[in-house]
């Protein structure tokens, strides 16, 4: 008595098909304009008709339940490669080409070849182009994975991964293990069942997971949208409170706040509009982005307000970052309808070494600072010194931790 044979598991992943068709319709019904599910759905339709018309082997013509059936079937690889490629961002001509390959080659060896008569060069052909989309779908996962690193990514890998060798391992025991030659019906039992059972548990865990890599994706987004400033892309000022807070409060000494304010920015938004004033905060974020080394954290907290805190910087090292910025913020040029506008930025700086490991002293500091330079002429940037501690202590809080901030 067998356990397990060929047609039992052709009706489990007949069954699972069509729940996985029912996964992404309602995919598809949730978010009507990612139509990777459409994609995926269509795959697994192209599924469920190979598997039904392979059940009926014995019974209709060989035309339908071995051309056409393996046909549809390699449409359906092509079907979840598109959708894929959709879901990365975009399907070119070069992709369509590649999905509709394996039917190509099937029916191009189908009518050409003699071989097509032997059910071992079948096999062998059609696990050889099963082989090929699931390494090409590995490698496009692998570079998704590099830009959004989501668990549902490695899962898939690894569920593909396992199907190449599966069918690698099919066509050796095609070689060393030929089935015989002109039977009517598929095999029941023998190694084309343990191929069998593969093929029924990727297709119990592919679907699930297809949904969960749209699941991740978009909580991203959301949990993303929800920390970052939708303009500069930088990271918003509660994300950046929350987390220089931390690191001020882990710091053994070492450490550096700078706010900087762009100078005569609503000047610049009441002249030229907000369009203008738009591109000059995404000039000077940009400015600074490309200068922040790991694992200093940036952030735009205000309108024109922006601010840096380098965990390992001392104050002269801040001080020497803040003035080698300025010069670079001068060479910016913001294009207008009149005359390009040249930006500058003032600095305030603050460490930890004056303020101590309190993030709400740094930061009052750091402001003290700007608000300094701002006063004395702008587009310079200002350290916290020891002379300007009373003048905080008195417009920050009262009396009372006067002896806590004279270091």
């Amino acid at each position: 008595m067998h356990v397990l044979e060929l047609p039992t598991l052709l009706t489990v992943s007949i069954c699972l098909a069509a729940c996985n068709i029912g996964i992404m319709a309602l995919g598809w019904t949730a978010s009507r304009n990612s139509s990777h599910f459409v994609y995926w759905g269509a795959s697994y339709a192209a599924f469920l008709v190979t598997m039904i018309l392979l059940m009926g082997r014995a019974l209709l013509p060989d035309a339908m339940s071995i051309g056409f059936a393996n046909g549809l079937g390699l449409l359906g690889y092509g079907l979840a490669w598109l959708g894929l490629k959709k879901f990365a961002g975009r399907i070119t001509s070069s992709d369509i080409a590649f999905s509709l390959s394996g039917i190509v080659i099937w029916f191009l060896f189908a009518t050409l070849t003699k071989q097509y008569e032997s059910i071992n060069a079948r096999t062998i052909l059609i696990s050889a182009l099963n082989v090929a989309f699931s390494f090409a779908v590995i490698r496009e996962v692998r570079l998704l994975r590099q830009q959004e690193p989501l668990s549902s990514y490695t899962s898939l890998i690894g569920m593909f991964s396992i199907h190449s060798v599966s069918h690698i391992a099919r066509i050796g025991l095609v070689l060393t293990a030929p089935l015989p030659e002109g039977s009517d019906a598929l095999p029941r039992y023998g190694w084309y069942v343990w191929i069998g059972l593969e093929a029924a548990i990727s297709m119990a865990f592919m679907g699930p997971n297809l949904l969960a890599m749209h699941s991740q994706r978009t909580e991203r987004k959301l949990r993303t949208a929800a920390e970052t400033d939708s303009l500069t892309g930088l990271c918003n000022r509660r994300i950046f409170m929350k987390s220089a807070k931390q690191m001020v409060e882990a710091s053994t000494g070492s450490g550096a706040l700078i706010l900087f304010d762009l100078d005569h920015f609503k000047s610049i938004n009441d002249t030229h509009g907000h369009s203008v004033g738009d591109m000059a905060l995404v000039a000077f974020a940009d400015a600074l982005s490309a200068r922040i080394q790991e694992p200093d954290i940036f952030a735009r907290v205000g309108g024109e307000e922006f601010a840096l805190y380098m965990p390992h910087a001392s104050a002269g090292i801040a001080t020497s970052f803040a003035s080698h910025l300025r010069q670079c913020v001068r060479d910016i040029n913001i294009p207008t309808n009149d005359q390009p506008i040249k930006l500058s930025v003032s600095c305030g700086i603050a460490a930890i070494s004056e303020t101590g490991p309190n993030f709400e002293l740094l930061l009052t500091a750091a402001d003290t600072a700007l608000y300094d330079a701002k006063r004395t002429g702008r587009d310079r940037a200002v350290v916290f010194s020891k002379a300007m501690r009373l003048k905080m202590f008195l417009g920050a809080s009262g009396t009372s931790n006067l002896d806590s901030m004279v270091i």
